[in-house]
């Protein structure tokens, strides 16, 4: 069984839904949920959302986040988790926002650079990343940080 289908039934296990709200990883993440069977037992939406008016509409990040802070930030991302745990009803989101590559990079803002955000009912939360790689290196890389920040939320939780 793979590390996902283990979060899975892990998810499953103890009744939790899943949401995604993805920008530099375009569905990356929802694809790997949705590829293990019985997924749709705990992942109702996933929500692609590439540019800033789609934060904002579908997701609800506030519009001075990304005019002040950019799409690229630790708010942004724990905004967009919350927006799709609240847009689905979900447990937990997760979220994915940076900067792939090959293009894009700045000094400040460099490619690979990558928050990946998690919420639940009372918080949310974002790690700052340093992938290296091409751009499907950097968005497979995203994917697997992701997992692995579930894994240890659930593991903090008790539901190894």
């Amino acid at each position: 069984m793979s590390d996902i289908a283990k979060l899975i039934q892990i998810l499953t296990n103890n009744n939790l839904r899943l949401a995604t709200a993805e920008s530099c990883t375009g569905g990356s993440l929802a694809a790997a949920v949705t590829s293990v069977p019985g997924a749709s037992l705990v992942f109702d939406c996933g929500i692609v959302s590439y540019s800033n008016g789609i934060k904002e509409k579908l997701l609800s990040v506030p519009g001075d986040i990304l005019q002040n802070l950019g799409a690229v930030s630790r708010e942004t991302a724990c905004a967009m988790a919350a927006g799709a745990l609240n847009t689905a009803k979900a447990d937990i989101a997760l979220s994915t926002t940076g900067i792939a590559g090959p293009g894009g990079g700045t000094e400040e803002k460099p490619v690979g650079l990558v928050y990946i955000g998690l919420a639940d009912r009372n918080k949310a939360v974002a790690t700052e990343n340093r992938f290296e790689g091409s751009r499907e290196e950097i968005r497979r890389q995203t994917v697997m940080k992701a997992f692995d920040m579930l894994a240890e939320y659930l593991k903090e939780k008790g539901l190894e």
